[in-house]
């Protein structure tokens, strides 16, 4: 089933089935690139609500549906946004 125009998932978990809605369209980062600086910024919009979002070991809560953040040192960074009934959405950022 597809409603709202969404991927699906159904996990079987304890004997019931749930449904996991992706939220790969609706939440965005506008980009993958950042100086590391501790000035250069990303922004991720369209989180649901509430959610939390985990940059390298760092997590932070998102209630206002947008986050934006810095980074300090340079690397390979997973950004992962995650919220009850949806699957995991994951981004690699990476620092110079």
């Amino acid at each position: 089933m597809n409603l709202y125009k969404l991927t699906e998932e159904q996990r079987h978990i304890d004997g019931n089935f749930l449904l996991f809605q992706q939220f790969n369209n609706i939440t965005t980062i506008d980009k993958n690139t950042i100086t590391a600086d501790s000035t250069d910024t990303i922004t991720i919009s369209n989180i649901p609500t509430p959610s939390f979002v985990t940059i390298g070991s760092r997590v932070e809560e998102v209630i206002d549906g947008s986050l934006t953040f810095t980074i300090d040192l340079p690397g390979t960074y997973t950004v992962t946004v995650s919220c009850v009934a949806y699957l995991d959405k994951t981004f690699e950022v990476i620092a110079t």
